[in-house]
């Protein structure tokens, strides 16, 4: 091997030149390591694994590289929120606290002393290069205890790396202050009867609400939680997690700024950044701090976030900034006007979304389907469910949440009644409002004698929970049943969503029909465009019988015929 060589005495080491790029981190202009034999064999099998730690090191100065400032803090400030957490472990109350047994006084443990002392020897005008190997060394366990909380990588030894010990160090003294007065606290307030009192995490919880200029961003997002939970209740959940992302990124990446500060060219910078950010990472790789999760990506070609997920973010932070104008808190909002890519596709490539013909005898020919079968956990929602996605084109999250009560009948015409009718019930948008007839197949399959069999005041699918932060019904059968095509039926081809693709085959049959655009829409829940040519279609009204004459346009799902013959009969 080339990277192997013999030093004057015979043994053998291996050897990595550091690439110039990387020299400042690493300070050397190549790696060794005996491999601690003069026999060339016994050095060639020992080779391998130890020139793979040199890599890695490599690597790790490589995401040393990109470290900010505040990448440092917020990985130090984990490892603090962490121990705290972790208090009632005894191992690690015992690096900060001490209880003499000779009338139970509180004390800083012996540990901090220590490091005090070694603090000082690396001081400005102390520091030794065998002072500095002593510090990094006490530290050192702490250090990689604070990178598998937080993912961060350092080479060690680095600029990066000694700056962090220096940041937990701090925070190691701080909670070697903190925590014995806190248990003095504590045991006072035991004596008087009172609760005790929790340490409080650093961070956004500990951070002045104002910044030098203006509200922080994060108690920004904290009165936009209040306000859209006060506004919009039932959709709150949802927003307000899908938002926290875009808002803590940005934190981590530019920092708690005043909102008064966050500039245009801010929000520019933080779509540059999310825009190299690997999509769908591994979860060692998601582990990582933000910037060293984008040099990973550079670095291995990951595949990188979609120009659509990026321009949500960004569309999320333009509606939190958004509130502060609203509420007079600024003048503007930074976000507007930030352009966004949109993702180049050619459509003769685009992902069919719409199952084929051979899915569709695959999924409706398979067991479920074969005979009704009340599950434990699911009922009939199972073989239901996917039955009236089919011949509906609706979302799963409206099916799953209807009540029996919402299939209704009028002129002789079987319908679902899709609307926010209770607490527990939410569309998309107000067009989702509607209601879509029912297909007359549903009817000879047995549909109206399962709903015979539920409480009159019930749910259509009382088996199944609400779950999720936006409390779904669908959640849960939603996995089960994405594992029951991919798993069991082998329905898993890129593009294929596996209940929403039930609402694209729904569209796709109506167009093959020839239905007029405008009832596909009053049918899906669509809204019915802009402009013009919309306000015609916001006379009258979309009738029962015009969207039954189309829903029955939808060819029968191929359940195998003998047991639909069966059921028809039975119905």
């Amino acid at each position: 091997m080339s990277n192997l060589f013999q030093d004057r005495h015979g043994t053998w080491y291996a050897r990595v030149v550091v690439p110039v790029t990387l020299r400042p981190v690493i300070n050397k202009t190549e790696l060794r390591r005996s491999l601690k034999t003069k026999n060339r064999q016994a050095a060639n099998r020992a080779a391998l694994p130890v020139l793979d730690e040199l890599h890695q090191l490599l690597d790790a100065a490589k995401l040393d590289q990109v470290v900010q400032p505040l990448d440092l803090s917020n990985a130090a400030d984990c490892w603090y929120n962490a121990m705290i957490g972790r208090l009632g472990d005894p191992d690690v109350q015992g690096r900060f606290i001490q209880m003499e047994q000779d009338g139970g006084a509180l004390y800083t443990t012996d540990q901090a002393d220590v490091l005090r002392t070694l603090l000082e020897e690396i001081a400005p005008k102390r520091i030794t290069s065998r002072g500095l190997a002593r510090f990094l060394l006490w530290m050192r366990p702490y250090v990689d205890e604070a990178f598998q909380l937080t993912g961060l990588r350092l080479y060690v030894g680095s600029a990066n790396y000694v700056a962090f010990a220096q940041r937990l160090a701090d925070k190691f003294l701080k909670l070697s202050d903190d925590v014995p007065q806190n248990a003095r606290t504590n045991a006072m307030q035991r004596r008087i009867g009172q609760p005790e009192i929790p340490l409080v995490p650093t961070g956004a919880a500990t951070a002045p609400l104002m910044g030098t200029r203006g509200l922080r961003l994060s108690a920004l997002f904290e009165r936009y939680k209040t306000t859209v939970r006060r506004r919009e209740p039932k959709k709150a959940e949802g927003r307000i997690q899908e938002y926290q992302v875009a808002v803590e990124r940005f934190i981590e990446l530019l920092g708690d700024k005043g909102i008064e500060e966050i500039r245009k060219q801010d929000i520019s910078e933080f779509r540059n950044l999310m825009e190299q950010l690997p999509a769908r990472p591994k979860r060692d790789v998601s582990a990582m701090p933000l910037r060293q999760q984008i040099a990973h990506a550079e670095e291995h070609s990951l595949p990188r976030l979609s120009a659509a997920t990026v321009k949500k973010l960004g569309r999320a932070l333009s509606a939190v900034l958004g509130l502060a104008v609203d509420d007079g808190l600024l003048e503007y909002n930074p976000a507007h006007g930030v352009t966004y890519t949109v993702d180049a596709v050619n459509p003769l490539n685009k992902p069919e979304r719409t199952f084929t013909d051979p899915e569709l005898a695959t999924i409706f020919g398979s067991s479920l389907f074969a005979a009704r079968a009340d599950h434990p956990r699911f009922g009939e929602a199972r073989y239901w469910v996917p039955l009236i996605l089919y011949y509906t084109g609706a979302r799963v999250g409206e099916i799953c949440q209807l009540y029996v009560a919402d299939l209704m009948q009028q002129d002789g015409i079987w319908f679902f009644r899709i609307a926010e009718l209770r607490e527990d019930q939410s569309v998309k948008s107000r067009s989702s409002n509607r209601d879509i007839p029912v297909h007359s197949h549903l009817l000879t399959l047995g549909l109206l004698d399962y709903v015979s069999s539920l409480p009159a005041d019930g749910r259509l699918f009382p088996r199944l929970q609400q779950s999720g932060p936006r409390k779904k019904y669908s959640v849960r059968l939603g996995v089960w049943w994405q594992r029951y095509l991919r798993l069991r039926l082998n329905v898993g081809r890129d593009g294929i969503q596996p209940n929403h693709s039930f609402r694209h085959t729904a569209i796709t049959h109506l167009r093959d029909a020839e239905v007029r655009e405008d009832t596909q829409n009053a049918i899906g829940g669509h809204s019915q465009s802009t402009g013009q040519a919309a306000i015609g279609r916001q006379y009258g009204v979309y009738t029962l019988s015009m969207k039954r004459e189309a829903i029955e346009k939808i060819p029968l799902a191929p359940i195998p015929a003998a047991d639909g013959q069966h059921r028809a009969e039975r119905s």
